[in-house]
């Protein structure tokens, strides 16, 4: 319990408020103390006031005698007279002197001015207060009447005040331990539930979320812990993407290095073993090694070069490039083949083609993989169309072939390494330049656009062909 923050908070904010009301109520004990004390004495100065107003008046002895006697019993108070000497001239209930005044309070009486003082006393056996009030004739002091009542009335009066205010106070302390408890099981709440999130959070659950009921420092705690589940949830399924990533990446350069291996290693052994007599098979032969080398060689150097764009170390350098050139001049390269496969070649480029920033190899590289891509899957009497424009900042170069097309459910992956299209669906009878490819080429297509700044994708539909489109940022003005 000691380490429950329910139980710290409700005891620190129930000892703040103990500690607020009993400074409170001592306060307020003393301030009505002294108040209550303050309005007796000024009670009894006025009540000597008429006393000597009714005497000045009166010049039979006896009455006067009456007059005093009555007061001290309605007062309940000793009553004496003294002269400006300081001697006694009379007493009612005591016998006593200005006691308990002090002598500055003594010598201001004597001046001509009313006094008061709460202090012990001759008289009564506890606290008294006493009041003084001269009688004057004009300027001249004649008598001065003192007063002394006892304070036990007045005590049990302030007891009975002490007794409602500790009341009340208790009553308060209660009311304020109910509430800080209930107050710091609303902060606690919260708390506890994110405790809970970040524990399944520990042990991999990041669906589990923190409910921000409010605006305040919690519910902002409580967003954060959400947001920073959301980023953990998608770093690590990032992680477990890149993993498989690497494991089919693994995969899938075994599977390639493998087949052109074993091809070579048969033709090889086949040719050491004198298996093969005639000069031509022989020739065929190491014709068939030749291949397999060049493609094995053309593996390599594509991973090397999506290596090195993937992990931005692909250095090049930029220029301004019209792009209808780099385009022109990739078509021109690849015209004997589409005529060899029976594929037509059209350029369409926007009157307002807007120039680039790039590498002219690069984008060739882009450009020659995807019009090739187009041939490959192109039937025999189709046309490829590459059209460019420019608008919204970038230009736009699209390639569109009238092929089998890509089913949806594939689109996703053809820009994966080593994603290649089902066989079936190319068209009979192709010679295409590495038809039988590596599977990297849209790969490399694609890391090429991404260091340029730029983005390609992909339409298609089965039967209706397929349409790249690569978008490149315009040559800044």
């Amino acid at each position: 319990m000691s380490k429950s923050i329910v139980v710290k908070l409700w005891l620190t904010m129930t000892a703040l408020v103990f500690l607020i009301l009993v400074t409170a109520w001592f306060a307020h004990t003393r301030i009505q103390t002294d108040r209550y004390f303050q309005q007796q004495g000024e009670e009894l100065i006025q009540k000597g006031f008429r006393l000597s107003e009714i005497l000045r008046d009166e010049h039979d002895n006896l009455k006067q005698e009456k007059i005093i006697q009555a007061s001290a019993k309605v007062l309940n108070a000793n009553i004496m007279f003294m002269d400006k000497q300081e001697f006694l001239d009379g007493c009612q209930n005591g016998d006593s002197h200005h006691d308990p005044l002090v002598a500055s309070e003594v010598k201001s009486l004597f001046a001509g001015n009313p006094v008061f003082h709460r202090g012990p006393g001759k008289i009564y056996d506890n606290e008294v207060i006493s009041a003084g009030v001269p009688i004057m004739s004009g300027d001249i002091l004649k008598k001065i009447i003192m007063l002394h009542a006892p304070i036990t009335p007045l005590s049990s009066r302030i007891n009975d005040l002490k007794q409602v205010t500790l009341t009340v106070g208790l009553g308060g302390i209660i009311m304020a331990t109910i509430l800080s408890f209930f107050l710091s099981r609303r902060f606690s709440g919260p708390l506890l539930e994110m405790n809970r999130v970040a524990q399944a959070m520990a042990h991999g659950n990041y669906k589990r979320k923190v409910r921000a009921n409010s605006q305040d420092e919690i519910g902002l705690l409580a967003n954060s812990l959400n947001t920073l589940a959301l980023k953990l949830e998608e770093k690590i399924s990032a992680l477990e993407r890149m993993d498989n990533t690497r494991r089919e990446f693994v995969a899938n350069v075994s599977h390639e290095l493998r087949t052109p291996l074993a091809i070579v290693q048969g033709y090889t052994e086949a040719l050491l073993d004198g298996m093969v007599d005639d000069p031509e098979e022989q020739h065929l032969y190491l014709s068939h090694i030749s291949d397999e080398l060049n493609r094995l060689r053309r593996l390599v150097s594509e991973l090397l070069d999506l290596k090195r764009m993937e992990s931005g170390r692909q250095d090049f350098s930029k220029e301004v490039i019209e792009i209808d050139s780099i385009i022109d001049k990739v078509t021109k390269k690849i015209e004997p083949t589409a005529k060899e496969n029976n594929v037509k070649l059209e350029s369409d480029y926007d009157a307002a083609l807007k120039p680039i920033m790039g590498n002219a190899d690069l984008l060739e590289q882009v450009f020659f993989n995807l019009i090739i891509n187009g041939i490959k899957f192109s039937f025999a009497g189709g046309t490829i169309k590459i059209s460019a424009s420019s608008g919204e900042g970038y230009t736009h170069i699209s390639v569109s072939d009238a092929g089998s097309g890509i089913p949806q459910q594939e689109l996703p992956f053809i820009f994966e390494r080593f994603y290649k299209v089902d066989k079936s669906r190319t068209r009979s009878g192709q010679n295409v330049e590495n038809s039988d490819g590596t599977g990297l080429g849209l790969a490399i297509a694609n890391s090429i656009v991404q260091t340029h700044n730029g983005i390609i994708n992909v339409q298609s539909r089965p039967g209706g062909g397929s349409t790249f489109t690569v978008s490149i940022p315009i040559k800044p003005a």
